[in-house]
């Protein structure tokens, strides 16, 4: 995950923010979604596939100023393991490390960002 959102001091950066993430299934996202908005933490769900990080596995949430922060995976498909692809793009950002980042899947959406090209 990339983005110029703040970071962990709430400080604007000088220098483009990146941390390693685990992906979480859709169905363990909008499970804990659900659980937090019992407590009142009110996150939307991802509706057309979106993606998610996992919170429990000690990485970094997404927060102010993340929106359009990217969320990249290494090409499989890539020997050099030099190549990375775009994902998602940040659109949930809780800034609570219990709480998961939530991704638009850009695959999900080609169709729909083709049309604004």
């Amino acid at each position: 995950m990339a983005s110029w959102g703040l970071n962990d001091k709430f400080e604007e950066p000088t220098m483009l923010q990146e941390a390693d993430v685990s992906l979480m299934s859709p169905e363990a996202c909008k499970q804990i979604i659900h659980i937090l908005g019992k407590h009142g933490i009110e996150i939307q769900a991802p509706s057309d596939g979106g993606i998610c990080t996992n919170p429990t596995a000690g990485t970094s949430s997404a927060c102010l100023f993340d929106e359009g922060g990217m969320l990249m995976c290494q090409d499989t498909g890539d020997k050099s393991g030099k190549s990375w692809m775009l994902a998602g793009v940040v659109y949930g950002h809780p800034c609570d490390k219990d709480a998961p980042s939530i991704f638009v899947n850009i695959m999900n959406n080609l169709d729909e960002i083709k049309k604004h090209l």
